[in-house]
Order: C-alpha cells, then sequence, then structure tokens
C-alpha cells in the first residue's frame, strides 16, 4: 500500500502543515514512543493509560459517528476506513480478524506498530489504540441501540515480546 503524499502535503499561509487540507504534524515513532515513556515517568503506567485512553476514545468514537451519516455502510466498513486511514499515515499495518456485529465482539491486530520502539519491557504499550478502538465499536454500537459498554484488552503486545499487537473487543 505504498502511497505518494507529496501531492496532498503542503503548508497553508499561516505555515501550518495540511494533508489532504487536515492539519497535521510529522512526528517520528521513536518521538511517539518517547513522548508515551516520559508521560509515565511523570503519570505512572495507569494515568497514561487513562489519558490515552481517553484521547483514543474520543477521536475512534467521532471517526465511527462521521462515517456511520453515510448511509449503506456496515460496521466492516468503518473499521477498514479507519484501518486504511491509519496505515495511509504510518501507524502500522491493521487487520480485521473477526468482528461479531450482533454480539459487537472483534479481533483486531496490528503489525509494525510504533509499540516497536518500546521493546519488550513486559506489558502492553498500546494505550492510545485501546481506546481508539473501543470509541469505534461503542458509537456502532450506540448507533445500533444497543445498550452496552464497549471494553478492549490488548491480549498481544510487542511491548510483551509478541510479534505484533491483538486487542479483543467485547461487551461489558
Amino acid at each position: 500500500m505504498a502511497n505518494n503524499y507529496v501531492g496532498k502535503l503542503f503548508l497553508d499561509n499561516s505555515n501550518r502543515l495540511l494533508l489532504s487540507g487536515v492539519p497535521v504534524i510529522i512526528i517520528s515513532r521513536k518521538f511517539f514512543a518517547g513522548l508515551q515513556k516520559s508521560i509515565e515517568e511523570i503519570f505512572g503506567v495507569m494515568g497514561t493509560k487513562i489519558a490515552f485512553h481517553r484521547v483514543g476514545y474520543n477521536f475512534g468514537y467521532k471517526f465511527a459517528e462521521k462515517q456511520l451519516r453515510r448511509k449503506n455502510l456496515t460496521s466492516r466498513d468503518i473499521v477498514r476506513a479507519l484501518f486504511r486511514l491509519s496505515m495511509q499515515r504510518g501507524w502500522g499495518f491493521f487487520e480485521l480478524i473477526s468482528l461479531d456485529e450482533e454480539k459487537m465482539e472483534a479481533r483486531f491486530r496490528i503489525s509494525r506498530s510504533y509499540g516497536e520502539e518500546y521493546g519488550n519491557v513486559g506489558r502492553d504499550v498500546c494505550y492510545i489504540w485501546q481506546g481508539i478502538f473501543m470509541g469505534v465499536l461503542q458509537a456502532i454500537a450506540n448507533f445500533h441501540g444497543k445498550n452496552i459498554r464497549i471494553r478492549c484488552n490488548e491480549e498481544k503486545c510487542v511491548g510483551k515480546g509478541d510479534p505484533y499487537c491483538e486487542f479483543l473487543l467485547f461487551p461489558l
């Protein structure tokens, strides 16, 4: 999935970098992992998880809400749209392993993510993706009138020495 971003990146009159009209910044994976590690040093792992879950959840929920306003999109279409966008922006390689729309259970996998920059620290580190995935599935559940709360367990993580990160989503 090689993409050419040269024609989509430009500076506006205020020197804001835009990608397809969206203001962006470009940072390395190492910088993002370092940012997360620094926040962990200050607020602890649990405080960092809560903050990253929240920002991820809000993004994922809003992303799915926007997709749900379009007609004829299935839950799988929405998840695939998130994965496409995320891969295009360099977050890794995303796979939909399973999605049961009736039970609102899913399994997603990410390979080649920023978590590789952590190395093997013996624990999961992809807090932002846990939140994003919960937000997306929660928005879908709410749209379909399901009175449930979505949770996410990162069952495998490169931060634990696994070859990829794998997320199980399920209702409480």
